[in-house]
């Protein structure tokens, strides 16, 4: 923080809706910003309670103001707190700051459980305190309270004016943290859904740098079986697929002079595996970036068809559509990329017997056909995690 103590300049003023503005960007300043506000007023403790911003769950920030105070606050001196009494009575309005003497007298106050059994433990004599946010929907609030001690004299007309000028920047950075947040959580949401399925995922920037893998494409990659990531690209055993894949990313990317548009291509595996499926996407018909993504993702690539991708397969399909055990050894291997002849001579059995099961799988997810069957087996299980 940038105020120095006890001051009132422009200067200092013009500091600390900086640092206003900073915490809305960042929560954890808070802190610094209530602290700074008490020093600009002339306050010996400050609170800041009411925040609703998803990065941040406690909701409040303090200064020289125990969290115990917090918690006893919440839990039964709210309902006894004859100055937010008189502030709801005489319907005092979001943004106006109020000094506690013109609400209640203090002989009065003195007299109260509030400040008998919660005040005068915290030498709080006196406040200046504003209602910055009131939702008439959830009933929730948001305030900042300067407060003094007992020793202290009562906030002045100036006092007033300072807060006053602090308002609307204290309101505008919460309104811009409640939105922050709101795309943060977002952002977290699809990155954990993300990194729950079974298919590899790798998130791109516009220029073909590496910024996510998911547990199951950073499995991948440790094989080093064709596919790795060298200096932040993502790299493959043969060089022309390298540059295949590097033309796709550019064109799944904004950028490039027309629409967005993703493609495809299959994968060599040196150890002689089948190969894999990359399917490069761009994240927005308009190349527009996944919010929350470490420098603007605006690429991804689905990596498919490895054998680990099995494992929970077997577990699921037949709780989906009740195959046999034998259906679903099928349904696995065509999402392995077996065709029904090398399935039947996988497992040792005709493929007569193999085109008896195909039926069973067509009759019970109401496909009519292989390809259409195999479409739906991937996106059944596209969203579970690579077995261990």
């Amino acid at each position: 923080m940038h105020i120095s103590p006890s001051s009132d300049s422009p200067t200092d003023q013009a500091a600390l809706i900086g640092d206003i503005y900073e915490a809305g960007i960042d929560p954890t300043l808070w802190a610094a910003v209530v602290a700074g506000a008490a020093r600009l007023i002339g306050g010996s403790a400050s609170l800041m309670y009411g925040l609703e911003d998803a990065r941040h769950r406690a909701g409040w920030f303090g200064h020289r103001f125990p969290s115990s105070a917090m918690e006893s606050y919440a839990a039964h001196f709210q309902s006894t707190n004859v100055w937010a009494h008189e502030i709801d009575r005489r319907q005092i309005p979001v943004g106006m700051p109020v000094v506690t003497d013109a609400l209640v007298e203090l002989r009065r106050l003195e007299r109260s459980e509030f400040y008998a059994d919660y005040l005068r433990d915290l030498d709080i004599h006196r406040a200046c305190t504003v209602l910055l946010r009131k939702d008439e929907q959830t009933t929730s609030e948001s305030h900042l309270c300067i407060y003094r001690s007992r020793s202290e004299s009562a906030f002045d007309a100036k006092a007033q004016n300072t807060m006053r000028l602090l308002v609307p920047h204290l309101q505008r950075a919460q309104r811009m943290g409640r939105i922050l947040g709101q795309f943060d959580m977002r952002a977290q949401s699809a990155f954990a859904a993300i990194d729950a399925m079974s298919f590899g995922v790798v998130m791109f920037s516009s220029r073909g740098a590496v910024l996510h893998l998911n547990p199951a494409a950073a499995a991948i990659m440790n094989e080093r079986d064709g596919l790795t990531v060298i200096r932040g690209r993502l790299q493959m055993a043969r060089d022309g697929d390298s540059s295949r894949l590097a033309r796709l990313i550019e064109a799944a990317s904004p950028g490039g002079g027309g629409r967005p548009v993703g493609g495809a291509l299959q994968l060599y595996r040196p150890s002689g595996k089948r190969p894999l499926q990359l399917a490069v996407s761009p994240l927005s018909d308009q190349g527009g970036q996944l919010v929350g993504s470490d420098a603007g993702a605006t690429a991804m690539c689905l990596i498919s068809g490895h054998e680990r991708q099995m494992t929970d397969a077997g577990q699921l399909l037949p709780q989906l559509y009740g195959l046999t055990p034998s259906e679903t050894r099928l349904a696995t291997g065509f999402i392995d990329g077996l065709s029904i002849t090398e399935f039947a001579a996988t497992n040792g059995i005709s493929t007569n017997t193999a085109k008896t099961q195909l039926a069973g799988l067509f009759a019970k997810t109401g496909t009519h056909r292989q390809a259409e069957l195999v479409a739906m087996l991937h996106a059944a299980c596209g969203h579970l995690r690579i077995g261990q």
